[in-house]
């Protein structure tokens, strides 16, 4: 698992990481993740409340530095490298249970963050929120609804917009449980509010609300910023980042026409990739900005794609405990 992180991350110096993309912010976050502020460069531009909303990925760092600031930049390369592991070992368990090889996750490689990765890595939360996301549908998949649901909540802690991937346990979760399902929701949600009450308070900003120049323009009507990337004549990277983004949206279509729908993992592809059209120009306006954010969708759009099952997969839910016959 550590080793295809390392495949992904080695070849460059660690410092490199720390100084480029999102890596001095994850790192200021991480070195501090109770101060709400101390970014570097220009507020208004980098965007405080935005970079502590997302707390997971640096607060681990943290964690695992044991709260040692001096420590944190070895152990968010760690956890970055781990969390790209992980990504590529749940990829593999979702296509053995498929019935396919567990090598066929390794064309995780081929996407173009990975790729991206082995020209530059990046520290990003990315990794981390592909690996989670496969988690819950492990668990969902056994029937293990509480460990489901707590992965859940660590998912949005590290990348609010993936709840989408969530929507289909949440639809499931309602048709058999109503009320119950409703209370268990609101309960995976309440860390991640909590926090943002922190932030808010802290930092006197919501994270989502964050005016920051990288958050302005983020979503936009359907395929509008797609079009005024492509209007105000994009650089090559724009225009790949574009592209990048309609074979995103092709694939997704392609994979709900086939119909061999398999639950979760299928459903959660095609609800994650509905955030994709409303991609505004400032997902494309960075240097692989895009290829970032459509990550996590490519990696579940790419094992439902692997999967050739002959439809759904049967639910496993845990067996009731057999009573024992009064007077035995």
């Amino acid at each position: 698992m550590v080793v295809c992180g390392l495949i992904a991350a080695g070849g460059h110096a660690r410092h490199n990481m720390l100084r480029i993309s999102d890596g001095p912010f994850f790192l200021a976050v991480g070195r501090h993740p109770f101060a709400g502020g101390g970014l570097p460069g220009n507020p208004l531009v980098y965007g405080v409340a935005y970079r502590y909303g997302r707390i997971l990925f640096p607060l681990t760092g943290w964690l695992v530095a044991l709260g040692r600031p001096s420590w944190v930049p070895a152990t968010l390369v760690g956890v970055y490298v781990v969390s790209f592991g992980a990504w590529v070992a749940f990829a593999a368990e979702h296509l053995r249970r498929n019935g396919r090889r567990p090598v066929l996750a390794l064309w995780i490689l081929a996407l173009p963050f990975a790729l991206l990765a082995f020209i530059q890595p990046v520290l990003v939360s990315e990794p981390m929120a592909g690996a989670l996301l496969l988690l819950v549908y492990l668990y969902e998949r056994e029937g293990r609804r509480r460990a489901a649901l707590a992965v859940a909540a660590l998912l949005i802690l590290t990348r609010e917009p993936m709840v989408l991937a969530l929507l289909p346990l949440m639809w499931t979760g309602w048709k058999a449980r109503r009320v119950a399902a409703m209370r268990d929701w609101a309960l995976v949600v309440a860390p991640y509010a909590a926090w943002m009450m922190w932030v808010r308070l802290r930092v006197g900003q919501f994270p989502f609300l964050d005016p920051s120049i990288s958050r302005r323009q983020a979503l936009a009507v359907p395929f509008v910023g797609w079009t005024s990337v492509l209007r105000s004549g994009p650089s090559g990277t724009q225009e790949v980042g574009v592209v990048i983004a309609l074979v995103t949206v092709l694939a997704a279509v392609v994979i709900a026409l086939r119909g061999r729908w398999r639950y979760p993992l299928t459903h959660g592809a095609l609800a994650l990739c509905l955030i994709v059209p409303f991609l505004g120009v400032s997902v494309f306006r960075f240097s692989g900005e895009a290829v970032r954010v459509l990550a996590p969708i490519q990696s579940v759009l790419l094992i439902a794609a692997l999967d050739r099952g002959g439809g759904p997969e049967p639910r496993t839910e845990p067996e009731p405990a057999a009573r024992v016959p009064s007077g035995a």
